[in-house]
């Protein structure tokens, strides 16, 4: 299943061993594991207002304000050894938190190896997906190298034990209030992949590329105010560029978020544009794929991933969803592509389709463009990320491989 085996492969990159610590709110973030259930937390803690949270069921001990329903997990506490643990409601059979009635604390399941755990640097027993190879623990680091296989062994034995529910949650977004602008108390722009097991983070996706948005007026007083991504471009500097880069990550993983909706790229063509200060090319496609690069590899340098975004032709907001770039295949690889071919050769984890049509073809679901000059010509081998609402059709030959953010379009 393609879409999940990217989104799978590029969030294993992000596990860490957890702190050890209450909070992993400090100057040593980068280092946490980020789950569903921490990170969340990041942010519920500055939203809590009385009974806020009460419709989601019970409160989860040890945490006021928190509340749980169901086969979810509770934040770790000084009682639980800071780990995670199921809701008081959960089955006596959920086996989806870092501490549960089965496992022991501080491992995870091996992948298609029930009742068998790991931890860190260790090898999973092979299996018929592994092709019967030893292969490294989900929480292993990605230079360990110990086993038979590895982290292609990994994938494909986390792909086989899981079930096809387990990684729907990976392609479709979830958090937000169906047919609204929305999202449910607690949750990111962005979440994928919640309640997963295995060791696997969920994907906390915020915007944007020139700071962390401010979702609730609660934390405006802790979030940092970033120049404009056009601003830091004035710069003209790779180094500087690097630097606000890196500076974001360290932002976005302290509050708890995997994944930074940015960079966008475009070449601004319409000087009415309403996202033009935000985006790293201004005018020239030679400046965005020059400063582009240090952009994504200080960001994921901090174990953040970069979505470099809007692919492709997004050049204008009025009509945004009807308009139609028409470019010929010469002016998109000489002008409009250079800035995402530079992200790609620097390894950028993932990129966002945009809502416009290009040549008459919607640019998420448009073969031509992803699945033949990004995926196959450019060489990208993340995950293609739909803008919000931006899928007409779902369809695994069209090039998208997630739809966000999941609901209805409000």
């Amino acid at each position: 299943m393609v879409h999940a085996r990217r989104a799978a492969t590029a969030l294993l990159a992000l596990i860490a061993p957890a702190c050890g610590q209450p909070t992993c709110l400090d100057g040593g973030a980068a280092g946490c594991l980020v789950d569903e259930d921490s990170s969340l937390l990041a942010l519920r803690h500055q939203q809590r207002e009385a009974g806020s949270l009460g419709a989601r069921g019970v409160e989860c001990p040890g945490s006021p304000g928190t509340f749980c329903d169901g086969n979810q997990c509770c934040p770790g506490t000084e009682a639980s050894g800071y780990h995670t643990f199921p809701c008081p409601t959960a089955d006596a059979s959920f086996d989806g938190c870092e501490m549960s009635p089965s496992r022991p604390s501080g491992q995870v399941e091996c992948p298609g190896s029930p009742g068998t755990f790991c931890e860190g640097n260790q090898c999973c027993p092979g299996t018929h997906s592994s092709d019967n190879k030893t292969f490294p623990c989900p929480t292993a680091e990605a230079s360990f190298v110990g086993c038979e296989g590895g982290h292609e062994e990994l994938v494909s034995a986390l792909l086989g034990a899981m079930s096809r529910e387990e990684k729907y949650r990976f392609i479709r977004g979830t958090g937000w209030k169906n047919g609204t602008y929305e999202t449910l108390p607690g949750y990111y722009i962005g979440e994928a992949g919640l309640h997963e097991k295995f060791g696997i983070p969920s994907l906390n996706m915020e915007d944007n590329g020139q700071g962390f948005r401010t979702v609730a007026e609660s934390i405006i007083g802790n979030v940092t105010s970033w120049p404009v991504t056009l601003a830091v471009a004035s710069s003209w500097s790779e180094s500087d560029t690097q630097r606000f880069g890196v500076a974001l990550g360290q932002e976005f993983r302290i509050k708890g978020a995997n994944g930074l909706l940015g960079p966008g790229v475009n070449v601004a063509r319409v000087a009415r544009c309403g996202r033009n200060a935000e985006y790293i090319s201004g005018e020239e496609p030679y400046l965005g794929a020059r400063l582009v690069v240090p952009y994504v590899i200080g960001v994921q340098s901090q174990k953040v991933l970069a979505v470099v975004k809007h692919y492709i032709n997004n050049n204008q907001e009025d009509h945004r969803d009807t308009v139609d770039a028409i470019v010929d295949n010469r002016t998109e690889w000489e002008v409009y592509y250079p800035p995402f071919q530079a992200a790609v050769n620097a390894g950028v984890g993932v990129v966002m389709c945009s809502y416009n049509l290009v040549n008459g073809v919607h640019a998420c679901g448009n073969p031509d463009t992803l699945l033949t000059d990004l995926k196959d010509k450019m060489g990208f081998e993340g995950w293609v990320q739909s803008d919000w609402w931006a899928v007409h059709s779902f369809v695994a030959e069209q090039g998208v491989d997630q739809e966000m953010p999941g609901d209805s379009t409000p």
